[in-house]
């Protein structure tokens, strides 16, 4: 059950970011800025994860 919520408030965070960027950037500028954001994010933490491993 915890996981389930975990992951909902996730979800409802990220949803809230993008909409934020809708508002300001307009849709197509938003999902392109979240997509590299996100990339870049992912990117970044598994280096991160191999350098400390």
């Amino acid at each position: 059950m915890k996981i389930d919520t975990l992951f909902l408030a996730a979800l409802l965070l990220t949803g809230t970011t993008l909409w934020a960027r809708v508002a300001v950037q307009g849709f197509e500028q938003a999902l392109l800025s979240a997509a590299i954001d996100w990339s870049l994010n992912t990117i970044r933490a598994g280096t991160r994860l191999l350098i400390i491993r």
